[in-house]
């Protein structure tokens, strides 16, 4: 299984944002994708940045 890397991370979290302001979804799938997007930045947070 491939390691977690911060930059995976935040194309992941760009990736749900993306979905997430698509225009046609419903309530729920706007508030899955959020609580997914949430996950996703606490992982980032623990993460360290390899930019300066």
């Amino acid at each position: 299984m491939p390691k977690l890397t911060y930059p995976k991370a935040k194309r992941a979290l760009t990736a749900l944002l993306v979905l997430w302001d698509c225009e046609d979804l419903t309530e729920q799938e706007r508030e899955d994708l959020e609580k997914a997007a949430n996950a996703v930045r606490a992982l980032c947070d623990r993460i360290p940045d390899p930019t300066p």
